[in-house]
């Protein structure tokens, strides 16, 4: 999380002039700002991308306080917020429908943007209920990308579920099937020392002693042949998967993932790693598998993800460090 200590963030005292607040508009100054959600399990080995000079900037997870608000927002000053990861334009039809990661005219919030105070849009925040944390509510984009994951691939109990890397997403896709019922669950990554990570959330993570949970690891090398992947991964599991979740969008574990789930099953690409990629469609097709790819959660899947925490069917608490 980036911040500046010191950092003068009233906009009384800002050196430009603020300018009046819309009556759906919302000026909320940042308080917890994360790096992309991919880069929690670095964090929790000690890597941290450095701190920006002199400024706050908005990450991808964010939360904050709001300061003032709109006649017609409904919020009253002090209110914790979390903040959606893009503006959309609001114009045009899928913005209409509230589907604002396809909005074609969308803003991407990416760090090094600089800002510690601003205004925004009330239907592009979510309130955080007074239990949750600003820590937590900078989590709430994370979880509500695995949400839309998770719906999309639509685990049922008694199905497999594997996920390939070990990322912040891909720990709250297992704990998500988990909480759907699923009680066969496979974490894949290249390196064993993020698969320790992977047990440490996924098997004791919130597990009553009477649940049976299967949560198995599986390393697949780098440089290996996606065949002998796939065959190691259902070896390990005993079975070929229902669902393949890749969680990294590294192309050679995407053609493991599809290589090894069943023959009618599902598989979600849900990372993002590289454009140009090639794999065998009428295979695919042949299986009958079912493709879906998941970057963009919608503004219902924000407060899906809230109420599964305010529930305790997931935790965020264990993601929280205070370095």
């Amino acid at each position: 999380m980036s911040f500046a200590p010191g950092f003068d963030s009233d906009p009384a005292s800002s050196p430009v002039p603020a300018q009046p607040l819309q009556y759906d508009e919302l000026s909320v100054r940042l308080d917890i700002v994360g790096n992309c959600g991919g880069l929690n399990p670095r964090y929790i080995l000690g890597e941290l991308s450095p701190v920006p000079p002199n400024q706050i900037t908005i990450g991808h997870g964010t939360s904050g306080t709001v300061l003032e608000a709109g006649l017609k927002c409904h919020l009253e000053p002090g209110t914790k917020v979390a903040i959606y990861l893009i503006t959309p334009c609001r114009r045009c039809a899928c913005c209409k429908e509230r589907q604002y990661s396809k909005c074609i005219g969308k803003n991407l919030h990416k760090p090094h943007t600089p800002g510690s105070v601003i205004t925004i849009l009330r239907a592009l925040v979510v309130p955080l209920p007074s239990p949750l944390t600003l820590d937590e509510g900078a989590l709430i984009q994370v979880l509500a990308l695995a949400v839309k994951i998770v719906n999309t691939a639509d685990p049922k109990p008694g199905q497999s579920f594997v996920v390939l890397g070990v990322s912040c997403i891909g720990i709250l896709c297992c704990l998500l099937a988990r909480a759907r019922g699923v009680r066969q669950i496979m974490v894949v990554d290249r390196d064993e020392s993020l698969l320790d990570v992977a047990r440490r959330f996924v098997r004791f993570s919130g597990t009553r002693p009477d649940e049976t949970v299967a949560a198995i690891t599986c390393v697949v090398p780098e440089g290996v042949d996606a065949l002998e992947g796939a065959a190691a991964l259902v070896q390990a599991f005993g079975r070929e998967p229902d669902i393949c979740v890749n969680a990294t969008g590294e192309y050679g574990l995407m053609n493991v993932a599809y290589k090894a789930v069943k023959a009618g099953g599902v598989y979600v690409h849900a990372g993002v790693r590289e454009s140009d990629v090639s794999w065998d469609v009428l295979e695919m097709w042949r299986d009958d598998v079912k493709i879906h790819g998941g970057v963009g959660c919608e503004d219902l899947n924000y407060e899906e993800a809230v109420k599964m925490v305010m529930y305790g069917e997931v935790s965020l608490r264990e993601f929280c460090h205070q370095g």
